[in-house]
């Protein structure tokens, strides 16, 4: 049994993550993993990196409606930890970020469709219910960011 709020509220505790005491850094344990134990990688869609984000096909969909959400997706995110790391300049993240935020994993498109039991064009007009006006215009049937990176 779980302890009653009362006991967890009069606990002590010290909530804590591991990145309290170490940056998360995807492509540092990638490294640390990849001959220690064989590891394999998959591409990905929608970033230049391939060994985040692995366990899931949902998580390429996910970052794809953060990307028709808030007009940025994973590539923009991965550039982000990139830069701050000192892994690549701002003006190299600039570049990929236009190579590859909002690119939709096609791949993965079929099994989007069973696991929602919905036809292509349900689905992509649930997806358009979420592009905001802030972010997107519709120009002659195609959508267009509101800005430029």
């Amino acid at each position: 049994m779980l302890p009653s709020d009362k006991e967890l509220k009069n606990a002590d505790l010290f909530i804590t993550h591991w990145s309290h005491f170490e940056n998360w850094d995807s492509y540092k344990h990638y490294d640390y993993i990849k001959d220690r134990y064989d590891f394999q990688i998959k591409p990905q869609t929608g970033t230049y990196t391939n060994y985040g984000q692995l366990d899931c096909l949902l998580h390429e969909l996910q970052v794809y409606m953060m990307y028709i959400k808030f007009g940025f997706g994973r590539c923009t995110a991965d550039v982000c930890i990139g830069i701050r790391g000192g892994y690549i300049t701002r003006e190299e993240g600039i570049n990929l970020v236009k190579q590859y935020d909002g690119l939709y994993p096609w791949e993965n498109h079929q099994e989007y469709l069973d696991y929602f039991n919905m036809t292509d064009k349900e689905f992509w007009n649930v997806v358009d219910k979420y592009r905001t006006p802030e972010v997107w215009y519709n120009k002659n049937g195609k959508w267009q960011l509101n800005f430029n990176i």
